[in-house]
């Protein structure tokens, strides 16, 4: 009977953390990520449908409740996308330090292991050797197989959430990045 009492006990408070940490989560994060992300149908198909949740959920034990899937993905999408330290996103989200980086090193490491294929196609043998003679005889530069910039695309002061889009360069922007594999052919 006892055992039965401590594992009902155990589900209660990983139950109530769970909720505790869900309205933490949704209650405080989202006006953050607002003008981004639909708050709990967007986590959850960042946390399932890319195919992260069997990577980065945690089973619950009798000594401590896990944090839910979203809440891991919560943490490092505050971490990468807001800057946070780990001391902010541990007192934000009422998770230590070590779990927080816990958190953000296994996203990060699920993102890059199981859905880098997935969505960045790196050139074959011979396309890299095509890329490396394009660039070498359009700038002089060898084994150049791609390239890789950003740039902030200039845009007016939105309605609803302006300050997310100032940027450090002192006016309204878009981050934008792209990817070249070979390059463009010289305008004369």
């Amino acid at each position: 009977m006892h055992e039965a009492l401590t594992g009902s006990l155990a589900c209660w408070r990983a139950e109530c953390f769970k909720e505790q940490l869900l309205i933490g989560f949704f209650g405080s994060v989202v006006p953050l990520f607002s003008n981004f992300i639909q708050p709990y149908v967007s986590l959850r198909y960042l946390s399932s449908v890319y195919q992260l949740e069997p990577y980065i959920e945690k089973q619950e034990t009798r000594w401590r409740p896990a944090v839910p899937s979203e809440g891991r993905v919560v943490v490092y999408l505050l971490y990468v996308t807001q800057g946070m330290t780990l001391e902010q996103i541990g007192h934000f989200c009422g998770i230590g330090k070590s779990t927080a980086h816990l958190c953000i090193h296994e996203c990060t490491f699920a993102i890059c292991r199981h859905m880098f294929k997935t969505y960045i196609r790196l050139p074959t043998a011979e396309e890299a050797r095509s890329n490396m003679a394009k660039w070498q005889q359009q700038s002089g530069i060898p084994s150049i197989i791609g390239a890789i910039d950003g740039t902030h695309i200039s845009i007016l002061k939105p309605c609803q959430h302006g300050e997310d889009y100032f940027n450090r360069k002192s006016f309204y922007s878009i981050n934008v990045q792209g990817a070249l594999s070979c390059p463009f052919a010289s305008a004369k």
